[in-house]
């Protein structure tokens, strides 16, 4: 293939990013021998990895990039100047692909896009249409000073670019929007993406196959040949065993990927848990309201205002299906 596969991964001994790359491009390999993989580190991650078992990865990841970052950064900070910065730390066209995804299939027909830059919309849908798109807009409008209204809002999980002074100009004006956006204590990735493609539309749409985020929209499932769990969730709403760190945890454990792993790995597509419910419209919406918000952060972290909030709820209910009764 001419179309690389490429990884940033920012980790130390304590977390699991490394591993999860590290898993990511073996289920790459298994479906693409042939495709190249890099991953794009800073220099501690480069030590950590070249004097420890992770280096086992490199069966796997054909080259590991070096790069310097600011030294002040932490580490998810180092990981998105690295994301934003990638195109002029890798040659040839690529894919970029976080490390919280499994692959599932082959990906030759990368070779044949023909767009500079590509991405999946997030929540596979227009921004207008996403349920939690008035809390992004509230974040963007309170850093900018301005109003936000595009329609366009991409996730950056999966970024297919091509090789070309038009790539190379998007990723630098990106890299200086994240700069400005980090000033203003803003160190995620995707508002400054969207900043900067509501002022130059570069951004053209990806086959949703490519970046399935699963725990948005099934609809893409069953023809996935990336899933994008967002390892990331609350760990109450957990749906299937790569959601979690546990099972990358196992892999830091063993200091290797088992056969048993391995499998897991190959059968993600079917891993979900029995206990799975899946939200649709008007439900769908109303997981992002305040209340629902609420209750989600309250469950494990404050379980007293849980229990408070519950049994207020449980009156409010009471009395509505009464009054429901009488009419």
């Amino acid at each position: 293939m001419r179309t690389k596969a490429v990884y940033v991964a920012v980790s130390g001994e304590a977390d699991v990013y490394f591993e999860q790359a590290w898993v990511s491009a073996w289920s790459l390999k298994h479906y693409n021998p042939g495709m190249e993989v890099e991953c794009v580190v800073d220099p501690d991650t480069y030590d950590q990895v070249m004097g420890s078992y992770r280096r086992q990865a490199l069966s796997v990841i054909d080259r590991l990039v070096r790069v310097e970052v600011p030294a002040q950064f932490g580490k998810k900070e180092r990981s998105r100047w690295l994301k934003t910065s990638v195109r002029q730390h890798v040659e040839g066209d690529f894919l970029f692909i976080d490390t919280d995804t499994i692959v599932c299939d082959s990906l030759r027909d990368l070779d044949s896009l023909e767009d500079d830059v590509m991405m999946v919309r997030d929540h596979h849908c227009p921004f207008s249409e996403m349920t939690d798109a008035k809390y992004i807009i509230q974040g963007i409008e309170n850093t900018l000073g301005s109003r936000f209204t595009e329609d366009d809002y991409y996730n950056s999980g999966v970024i297919y670019t091509k090789d070309t002074p038009a790539s190379h100009a998007f990723f630098e004006a990106w890299h200086a929007q994240w700069k400005e956006f980090h000033k203003q204590g803003v160190h995620t990735d995707q508002c400054s993406l969207a900043v900067l493609n509501a002022k130059v539309h570069a951004i053209q749409d990806l086959d949703d196959i490519y970046n399935c985020q699963i725990r948005l929209s099934v609809r893409f499932l069953h023809r996935a040949k990336i899933v994008h769990f967002f390892n990331n969730q609350c760990p109450q709403n957990r749906v299937h065993p790569f959601d979690t760190n546990e099972v990358y945890l196992q892999v830091k454990k063993d200091q290797t990927l088992t056969p048993a792993f391995q499998q897991m790995v190959l059968d993600c597509k079917s891993l979900f848990y029995s206990q799975t419910y899946i939200l649709g419209g008007e439900e769908r919406m109303m997981y992002d309201d305040y209340a629902c918000r609420l209750l989600r952060e309250t469950v494990v972290k404050c379980p007293l205002l849980y229990s408070i909030v519950n049994k207020v709820s449980r009156v409010l209910l009471i009395a509505y299906l009464a009054l429901k009764q009488k009419n």
